[in-house]
């Protein structure tokens, strides 16, 4: 079954609907999964920026929506400030409201102190949760947990038509500087990627466990005769570039981390790093993760930049922090980035190494 469900019109459509299907794809309007601890239930999260425009876009296109013909007279930063309430943090409003009803003491104060204390509770309901851009992968994944086929290819059944690109890239650098107004959605979209990336890694060594298939790291990223390099937390998926190789990016928060294993003559970790989004390198702290004590570290400026840590000597093992004052979005550096993603730097090319290079 697919459509839409409202609190107000479908309680009773809904339960019925429960008994008699096996499956239901709808957007849900209101505290309709309220109560329903049971279900499982898929979810996917749109990146903010692109969910505003989209959504933006497809009131102007839809001739019987109440707000049609006021978004086709005002300008978008018009429309976005007179009617920020329709526009920014509508995910996260819909997440929060499937599983808690809005009471009429919420509205007193901003939505956000409504939404925030739920937001993680609401999300810690979904079984499966994805990015919009990853949905093929989850609709796979499902379909493998459940022994279903999965049909055909489907990433790009709601995408919007093309607009003209000059509007579009003055929607998105307007919306960039002011995250603030959808910061509760950045936050979900956020732990969204964060949580299905756990998910597909889980899976993966879940079923080649079953099969008796090695599992094949892909956040070892550094491995000769048993020393290792490993990332832990605070990156993004590596991903190959034609620069790098496999570059390793930083992010989206300020402390990240990785475990080592080391022999006798390996006393430094190095690696390449470039540093583009308004983070000097010497503003990186580098910090024993047992001890918590800063290590020693040589910077070498160039492009790109090679950083050299001293290890504790009485270890063979251990875990690196890296921490940086502050992480802003790449695309406040650069129009080459189109999306809201906070990198600290890139990096490749780690290995151990005797001395400082």
């Amino acid at each position: 079954m697919e459509g839409d469900l409202s609190i107000s019109s479908d309680a009773e459509t809904f339960e019925g609907l429960l008994k008699s299907k096996q499956f239901i794809s709808a957007h849900v309007n209101g505290h309709v999964l309220q109560g329903h601890s049971d279900l499982d239930i898929a979810c996917l999260a749109r990146e903010p920026i692109a969910q505003i425009i989209s959504y933006f876009q497809h009131i102007r296109r839809a001739p019987a929506h109440p707000l049609h013909t006021a978004l086709n007279k005002l300008s978008f930063s018009r429309s976005l400030t007179l009617l920020a309430d329709r526009f920014f943090n509508i995910q996260a409003r819909y997440l929060v409201g499937a599983f808690h009803p809005l009471q009429e003491r919420d509205l007193l104060r901003p939505l956000e102190h409504w939404l925030l204390p739920r937001l993680y509770d609401s999300i810690d309901r979904i079984r499966w949760i994805a990015p919009t851009d990853r949905l093929d992968d989850l609709v796979d994944f499902i379909s493998i947990e459940l022994g279903l086929s999965s049909g055909g290819k489907r990433a790009d059944t709601n995408q919007a038509p093309d607009t003209d690109a000059a509007e579009h890239q003055s929607m998105q650098e307007w919306l960039r500087r002011r995250a603030d107004l959808f910061a509760v959605d950045l936050l979900l979209y956020s732990e969204v990627c964060r949580r299905f990336d756990a998910y597909r890694r889980e899976l993966i060594e879940r079923l080649c466990a079953r099969d008796g298939v090695p599992a094949y790291d892909s956040n070892v990223i550094h491995n000769d005769n048993g020393s290792t390099i490993r990332l832990i937390s605070g990156w993004y998926p590596p991903r190959s570039t034609p620069n790098w190789g496999t570059e390793m990016r930083m992010g989206p928060g300020k402390v990240a981390s990785i475990a080592y294993r080391r022999n006798e003559n390996q006393r430094h970790i190095a690696f390449k790093a470039a540093f583009i989004a308004g983070v000097p390198a010497e503003s990186v702290t580098f910090i024993d993760g047992q001890t918590l004590q800063k290590l020693d570290a040589t910077v070498q400026s160039g492009d790109p930049v090679r950083v050299s840590i001293s290890l504790p000597p009485d270890r063979r093992e251990g875990v690196l922090m890296i921490a940086v004052p502050e992480i802003y979005p790449l695309c406040m550096y650069s129009n080459d980035y189109s999306d809201n993603d906070r990198v600290a730097f890139s990096t490749g090319e780690w290995r151990f190494t005797n001395g400082v290079e």
